[in-house]
């Protein structure tokens, strides 16, 4: 996923999107542990995708930090 993607998604739409991903990746995990899932790589992906989706709600909340410092 890029983040241009990301960036058009609402607050709450990454959120979701975050807790079903991390679900996804402890699947994954599991299935790779047990021997069931053969894409080795895809843990990674979705490692970063995570990561992509807690910056950019991280880089809004500052955003929103310094405008209302400014409005004050």
């Amino acid at each position: 996923m890029k983040a241009q993607e990301i960036r058009k998604k609402s607050a709450q739409e990454l959120l979701d999107l975050q807790d079903k991903l991390t679900k996804e990746y402890q699947d994954l995990v599991k299935g790779i542990i047990e021997k069931k899932e053969k894409n080795v790589r895809k843990p990674r992906e979705l490692r970063k995708d995570i990561a992509r989706i807690q910056t950019i709600l991280n880089e809004r909340k500052i955003l929103e930090g310094e405008s209302e410092e400014k409005s004050e």
